[in-house]
């Protein structure tokens, strides 16, 4: 069970998308694309780099309960 919503923003942080998945679903995403995940349910979520993912080009954001 489970469910997240993957937000997609532009170039100016400005939202495009807002794309459901649920349990046992996938999403695919270009490199490069600035996204953001949002749980709607408990969740497990597994993120598959296929090219060099370099950990500075990660942004972390409180969340609404003050974690990060």
């Amino acid at each position: 069970s489970g469910s997240i919503c993957i937000k997609i923003f532009d170039g100016g942080n400005n939202l495009i998308s807002k794309n459901i998945v649920n349990a046992g679903e996938k999403f695919t995403l270009n490199p490069g694309v600035i996204h953001q995940f949002e749980g709607i349910q408990d969740s497990i979520v597994l993120e598959y780099f296929y090219t060099p993912h370099d950990s500075n080009d990660k942004v972390v954001v409180k969340d609404r309960y003050a974690q990060h």
